[in-house]
């Protein structure tokens, strides 16, 4: 018999002691938990040494002065470049999640994209709140015998990222915030659910890009705990934060902090579904705005992002960190190449 379950409830005591000293019923117990102080200090995901960032960039020094070396040289601002990574990039995104559309199929789709609906509106002037808002159109007849939810999967995620590619490159901080965020998560999932409400099977309704209202866990891992529900609030405001400060020590590479960003938002959850997703499109926005290319990983096989993320929160990045590097290196050396010719 499986000691899986006792091994989490007891880890789940372990974290959340501090509660057994309250009393269920009073204010106290009600602030803490909504404080998301209890998870946060028990994982400390904003740690960059005890989850081995500071370890992983000193390693790969050597690849992040060659892709600062190229970027510099390039006579094309890289973010400009960026645009035309657009419909690879969402498309990895979708696949990471199992997606079945080909590269032809999103080429197709992301021209069609671009010609009849994005060329309507001036996307560098909008807001996030904006574009989640803008009329999509039913592309299922360009794509007859894919299922719409995969079609609609990538419609959602190229609208995303061309209005990232346009807006982050021109926009000064530290990335998103949490409105910004939580518009491009309802984005993220519009025609994916019931309405403008996510797919659920138990709980409260949760409208499209507002956070979990339940806990979670993920099968794969049965030992990963995320905040619960009441936490979440309070866990995210920790995250924004969290960067601001990252950002303001310069302790971190941009490209090395763009890492742990997206590993520290995966380990807190925020919504029912679309996760994944909204961490890469906030790992493109911060890229994009520190100068440099979206990440696109080459030769990814099934199941080593999950991998590389999970290992990352178990504090070992150094995967994560060498593919995303490996991979910035050899599209900036691709494009320094065709600049030359």
């Amino acid at each position: 018999m499986s000691t899986v379950p006792n091994e989490r409830l007891n880890l789940l005591l372990k974290i959340y002691e501090p509660f057994s000293k309250l009393d269920k019923d009073s204010i106290e117990y009600r602030e803490l938990s909504e404080s998301g102080k209890v998870w946060e200090d028990y994982f400390q995901p904003g740690d960059s040494e005890r989850y081995g960032y500071l370890k992983a960039q000193k390693e790969g020094k050597p690849l992040l002065d060659a892709i600062d070396c190229f970027r510099d040289a390039m006579k094309t601002p890289v973010t400009g470049l960026a645009k035309d990574m657009v419909h690879s990039f969402a498309l990895q995104s979708v696949q990471i999640e199992n997606n079945q559309m080909s590269v032809t199929q999103a080429g197709k789709l992301d021209e069609y994209l671009r010609q009849n609906v994005l060329s309507r509106y001036p996307l560098s002037e909008m807001s996030a709140a904006e574009i989640s808002k803008i009329s999509l159109p039913d592309v299922k007849f360009l794509f007859p015998k894919t299922h719409v939810n995969q079609i609609n999967e990538l419609r959602n995620h190229l609208v995303a990222s061309h209005w990232i590619a346009e807006t982050s490159p021109a926009k000064a901080g530290t990335g998103f915030d949490e409105d910004e965020i939580q518009n491009l998560a309802a984005l993220t999932m519009r025609d994916l659910g019931y309405g403008d409400y996510y797919l659920a099977p138990f709980g409260p309704r949760v409208k499209f890009g507002e956070y979990r209202s339940t806990p979670i866990g993920v099968s794969s891992n049965p030992m990963r705990v995320f905040p619960y529900h009441d936490e979440v609030p309070g866990c995210m405001e920790r995250f924004f934060k969290w960067r601001q400060t990252a950002q303001n020590e310069g302790k971190l590479h941009p490209i090395i902090l763009a890492c742990q960003i997206v590993a520290y938002f995966l380990h807190i959850h925020p919504f029912p579904d679309g996760n994944g997703r909204v961490s890469r499109m906030i790992m493109q926005d911060y890229m994009l705005r520190r100068g440099y290319l979206p990440v696109y990983l080459q030769a990814l096989q099934p199941g080593e992002y999950r991998k590389m993320i999970s290992d990352a929160q178990d504090g070992h990045p150094e995967q994560f960190v060498n593919r995303v590097l490996t991979s910035q290196l050899e599209q900036l050396t691709t494009l320094k190449t065709e600049e030359l010719m």
